[in-house]
């Protein structure tokens, strides 16, 4: 009798996240996932049903592992300091690859539905955080703009750094973008 293949889903998932987040979903073959994953096609498909299901797994993988931290930098520091860590994160480099969330948006066209739900519900998370430590800003004295038109733009100029920092790796341009960010906060 075959003994059953053993994998660790975590590494599986890993592995697939890996690969989607510098591939992208739509250069990223079935075969690919398979070499990179280990897994089989058949076992893929009794655990993911198809490649859109495990990019979303992959997706809530990422949001796990590296999005829920910048959200709870912002929790976790109160008006300032938390957009201010949070913005502490971004740097360019050579191998600078980008946020699997943002290079996934680019491909909104070729996505289902649901990867954008998963991306959506994030970006309102982050949003609503990010009001909220402009609002305690506001009360400490720190800020006196519109909470909501500030964030929005932060969020924008976030993204536009994961896009941005695959075409420029100087670390110097990437630190004058942040700054210039975050003198909007006054």
């Amino acid at each position: 009798m075959a003994r059953p293949v053993e994998y660790d889903k975590q590494v599986v998932l890993d592995k697939a996240t890996e690969l989607f987040w510098k591939n992208g979903f739509e250069a990223t073959s079935v075969s690919e996932l398979v070499v990179a994953t280990g897994l089989n096609k058949r076992t893929m498909y009794n655990l993911y049903d198809d490649k859109q299901g495990l990019f979303d797994a992959c997706l809530n993988n990422y949001l796990q592992k590296y999005l829920m931290g910048q959200i709870n930098v912002l929790k976790n520091n109160d008006g300032i300091v938390g957009i201010n860590k949070f913005f502490s994160v971004f740097e360019f480099h050579k191998d600078f690859i980008g946020c699997l969330f943002a290079n996934t948006v680019i491909e909104k066209n070729v996505v289902h539905e649901s990867s954008m739900q998963i991306i959506q519900h994030f970006f309102n998370e982050m949003k609503d955080t990010m009001i909220i430590n402009l609002e305690q800003a506001r009360e400490d004295g720190d800020f006196s703009g519109d909470a909501s038109a500030v964030t929005l733009t932060l969020l924008c100029l976030a993204q536009g750094l994961s896009v941005s920092g695959k075409m420029n790796s100087s670390s110097s341009d990437c630190k004058l973008i942040v700054e210039t960010a975050l003198s909007l906060i006054k």
